[in-house]
């Protein structure tokens, strides 16, 4: 019994570190974008990023980049975005 739940644990554990990890990527990914289109002015970009814990968010967060027309634009919807919504 304590070796299943030992074995539970780790599992739990990995599928954890392996959402942050994603989670981490497709920040890492939105930034490298928006400086694609912005410039090296998304540097900045990746600091308000790290707010959002939530895959779901980030990928709303890449539909606003691509119809964005302006960084501070992108940048203020996702201020205006980061809250309980962008973090569940």
């Amino acid at each position: 019994e304590w070796f299943a739940q030992g074995r539970s644990e780790g599992v739990q554990q990995g599928r954890g570190e392996g959402r942050a990890e994603a989670v981490a990527e497709q920040r890492a990914m939105l930034v490298r974008q928006a400086a694609v289109k912005f410039g090296s002015a998304a540097e900045d970009f990746g600091a308000l990023l790290a707010e959002v814990e939530s895959s779901k968010a980030l990928a709303e967060i890449g539909e606003w980049l691509l119809r964005a027309d302006t960084l501070g634009e992108l940048s203020a919807k996702v201020r205006a975005g980061v809250g309980e919504a962008t973090k569940h």
